[in-house]
């Protein structure tokens, strides 16, 4: 078992994916008073600066503050139903529950209190006003959109918050990137509160192609690339390898990664992404932690890595 849980991947959040076609359920708990509600601008969170400090932390709304976009008719701005927050049990402190999974709702049955839960909803604005600063103007009062090199999230204040930026952040991506049928052209139908898109066309050829379990469907769900990003341990255990690209500030180094190809293990894409990048033989691969990285919508799979050879040659492109 993992013994580290990494920025992105402090969910305290149910997903409930059995309620995402409950229509009735959800349109009561949108219009529920304890609903909370964050907004995105495409890509960009809605987000509290605070400029002493340099850190960020998400703008949360009511149904009041934001039923003019979900009643916006013409537009129907994209909302995804992210899940339920259950309250924290008042019968276990977090410095009596397990410190590796203090988050999770699924870790123990007695950390959080299921009687008691509130849904997080997110809204993509651009389909109301393309200007993010029109939409920015009629929430002048509670934030902005976020602004720059997004790196810069890894200063989200609250890792739960960092979380919700993640999930939020990947499927509002995958939708920007799949608007349309990749069979036919024709506009992909939002189902499942956000989290499938199907072929509007009734003659779309895929629908009977999909008949066939070898042929994919005109259907679609929130895809994820799996990324390897591995520490390399010399023969003698005494050194580790890192890496640096020329756009990385002074002194800055990182682990070396790269994405996992189809037909692919994770063991394997470890130590081919290695040679590649360094021309270092590894053998041992031993899984370490992973966390969600919504770049647009990878999952960084960490691993150690033991060398079995020492010259190194740079890969320099």
């Amino acid at each position: 078992m993992s013994s580290v849980i990494n920025y992105f991947a402090h969910s305290f959040i149910d997903r409930a994916s059995d309620k995402r076609k409950d229509r009735e359920w959800l349109e009561q708990q949108i219009r529920s008073d304890k609903s909370v509600f964050i907004l995105f601008h495409v890509d960009r969170p809605f987000v509290k600066v605070d400029q002493l400090n340099k850190m960020f932390s998400l703008s949360k709304l009511n149904y009041a503050q934001v039923r003019f976009l979900l009643d916006d008719e013409k537009s129907k701005p994209l909302w995804l139903f992210l899940g339920v927050e259950y309250e924290k049990s008042k019968g276990k402190t977090e410095e009596e529950s397990d410190p590796v999974l203090v988050d999770s709702p699924f870790a123990d049955p007695l950390q959080y209190d299921r009687t008691v839960s509130k849904c997080w909803f997110a809204i993509e604005t651009s389909a109301h006003d393309s200007n993010p600063q029109n939409i920015m103007s009629m929430f002048k009062e509670h934030g902005e959109f976020f602004e720059g090199n997004f790196l810069k999230l890894m200063t989200i204040h609250d890792r739960e918050e960092a979380s919700v930026i993640a999930q939020a952040r990947s499927v509002f991506c995958w939708h920007d990137r799949n608007k349309y049928c990749s069979t036919c052209g024709t506009s992909n139908r939002v189902e499942e509160a956000g989290f499938k898109l199907a072929c509007d066309n009734a003659q779309c050829k895929s629908k009977d192609r999909a008949q066939n379990k070898f042929v994919p469907s005109n259907i679609h769900y929130p895809r994820v690339d799996p990324v390897v990003i591995m520490l390399i341990v010399n023969p003698a255990r005494t050194h580790f390898l890192l890496g640096r690209k020329r756009q990385f500030p002074d002194k800055m180094f990182s682990c070396l990664a790269g994405y996992v190809e189809a037909g692919e293990s994770i063991d394997e894409a470890v130590r081919r992404e290695t040679f590649e990048e360094a021309g270092i033989y590894t053998n041992q691969v031993v899984y370490h932690s992973s966390q969600p990285w919504p770049f647009p919508s990878t999952l960084m799979i960490g691993c150690l890595a033991y060398a079995t050879s020492s010259e190194i040659n740079v890969d320099m492109e």
